[in-house]
């Protein structure tokens, strides 16, 4: 693959990946927010839920003892404590309400408000009806609350836990019937009083609770309990103004339990938006998890991605360019020394080879055409000429100069070299055809004696390897375009339909005196290699077949 597009690839993925990291990570923030701010509203709802719901039933329930137990026993305390409780709940309700933001609790709590307002208007009236009650009967009342206070001291001597607190409960549940009778002189609540605490009594000696003396006293102290209670209840004499208190403990008792079912309905409300919030947390913590994942692999993959683009567009490149470089190095280090002896061996190579070619100048002057001397002439002649050959290119490859740039116009140059080469391909029958396909003139940087040498070597190869009368050689020159380095090349084609390279010899064709003709010194591709690469823009390439082999190279373009 095309390095540029290697690195195009490179830094599209760095991009996406970076772009999918910003994502991913302001997806997560936006998650951990809103896991932030559902645990703050569940902390909200937990709060809210214990009490507006909880706390507003318990002061209800307070605030309606208070009322009631100053009602029966007239104790100051007690209408303290009312107002006491009263004044709480307002405060209470007045503090919650700017912490509700849902519509239905609102309207919810408005309701509470209401009804509790009606609530304690009821509850003033029996405040104020107990104060105007005849003061008949509360010493007698007094004295059943002392007989209630012995056994409830009694039953703390149990040691059983859950037994204390169960008849505990009990006993509560009779003496608050005990009170409502008295409030309201409702027969009904008297003999629910006395079946409650009979009830009671039976089962104190199936159950054990300890000593036998103590079921005996608890006995005994139920049994006055019970009797004078009930003896009370049968004697007591409604007023005018105990009627009116009735009234007002009635109402006020339907009201708390309208109340009661309101603040339930409150605290159902506020647990199913707990519940909801907290399996909306549930479910944002498992789209975190998700998410993490997905964005650690995303991460990962791009990661990998990118080390393996980045091996490709940056490594492999410098490394081929380091082995190129190594191998230039090692080259240039064997030329040095061959280019040393090349120097002495082609001065002392040429002095005789000048002597030797005047002679057989001589020899073929004097000689008559056709003789035997003659032909000898022309054979020393002909070998003294192939060592001449020999040495240049030697010397050309040993010690290669550095190109002469000038600007050259390519298609008038390649014209020229076509012509010089076509005596030696009509000779054996090679037709050489030249395409073009760039539309403008093009013109190069190049120095124009070794891009010949090199033309030269090219096509007098492809003329080898054709066949005879049969053979075809093109040569193509390509629209320029940019190479690695932004530079403008343009590239020429030398092809020819000869029957290819051997795939053994194909791997050897650049090294020096490797050659497969007949006469050939095997430095002609090595030297045409040097002045390619000395150009600068590239190296010479070459692709082999059974169809004939094409070699290309490139020049770099004149700047306009």
């Amino acid at each position: 693959m095309n390095p540029n597009r290697i690195r195009l690839w490179f830094f599209f993925v760095a991009s996406s990946l970076v772009l999918l990291l910003a994502m991913g990570g302001g997806y997560a923030v936006h998650l951990l927010s809103k896991v932030e701010q559902i645990s703050k509203a569940s902390d909200d709802l937990e709060l809210l839920d214990h009490r507006v719901a909880s706390r507003l039933k318990t002061q209800i329930y307070r605030l309606s003892a208070s009322a009631l137990r100053y009602e029966v026993l007239g104790e100051p305390e007690m209408r303290s404590n009312y107002l006491r409780y009263k004044g709480e709940i307002a405060s209470f309700l007045a503090s919650q309400q700017d912490q509700l933001v849902v519509r239905d609790e609102k309207e919810l709590v408005e309701q509470i408000r209401r009804s509790l307002d009606a609530y304690l208007n009821e509850v003033d009236g029996i405040v104020s009806a107990a104060d105007r009650t005849s003061q008949r009967g509360k010493g007698r009342l007094q004295s059943i609350q002392t007989l209630y206070e012995r056994v409830v001291n009694t039953l703390s001597e149990i040691d059983d836990f859950e037994k204390k607190w169960e008849f505990r409960g009990r006993l509560q549940d009779v003496h608050s019937l005990f009170v409502v009778s008295y409030s309201s002189a409702d027969a009904g609540y008297s003999e629910r009083f006395r079946a409650g605490a009979r009830e009671l009594m039976w089962d104190v000696p199936d159950t054990e609770m300890g000593p036998q003396e103590l079921k005996a006293q608890l006995l005994e102290e139920l049994d006055e309990y019970v009797g004078g209670g009930y003896r009370f209840l049968s004697e007591v004499t409604v007023a005018d103004s105990a009627k009116t208190l009735i009234s007002h403990t009635e109402r006020a008792h339907l009201l708390r339990e309208e109340l009661v079912e309101l603040t339930e309905r409150l605290g159902d409300f506020r647990r199913s938006n707990f519940q909801s919030a907290l399996e909306l947390q549930r479910k944002t913590s498992d789209k975190l998890k998700i998410g993490v994942v997905i964005a650690a692999s995303i991460s990962l993959i791009g990661v990998l991605a990118l080390i393996s683009l980045a091996v490709e567009a940056f490594l492999k490149p410098l490394r081929h360019r380091l082995a190129q470089a190594e191998s230039i190095a090692s080259q240039q280090e064997d030329l040095a020394s061959i280019g040393m002896i090349a120097s002495g061996l082609a001065h002392e190579l040429r002095t005789p080879m000048s002597a030797i070619k005047a002679r057989s100048f001589a020899l073929l002057e004097l000689a008559p055409t056709g003789s035997p001397a003659h032909k000898q002439a022309r054979f020393i002649d002909d070998e003294v000429n192939r060592i001449d050959r020999l040495v240049t290119d030697f010397l050309d490859f040993s010690k290669p100069s550095e190109p002469d740039m000038e600007t050259i116009h390519l298609e008038r140059f390649l014209e020229a070299m076509l012509r010089a080469c076509q005596p030696d391909a009509e000779t054996k029958g090679v037709e050489i055809v030249m395409r073009f396909d760039s539309s403008e003139a093009i013109e190069v940087m190049a120095d124009e004696d070794q891009i010949k040498q090199v033309l030269f070597n090219l096509l007098r190869n492809a003329i080898d390897a054709c066949p005879p009368s049969e053979g075809l050689i093109s040569v193509t020159v390509e629209p320029p375009t940019i190479s690695a380095s932004q530079r403008r090349t343009v590239s020429i084609l030398i092809a020819d339909n000869g029957s290819g390279i051997q795939v053994e010899h194909q791997n050897r064709i650049f090294e020096p005196f490797f050659s497969r003709r007949v006469g050939g010194t095997g430095l002609g591709l090595s030297i045409s290699r040097n002045i390619v690469r000395n150009h600068g823009a590239g190296d010479l390439t070459f692709e082999s077949g059974a169809n004939g082999t094409s070699f290309c190279f490139h020049l770099p373009c004149a700047e306009k």
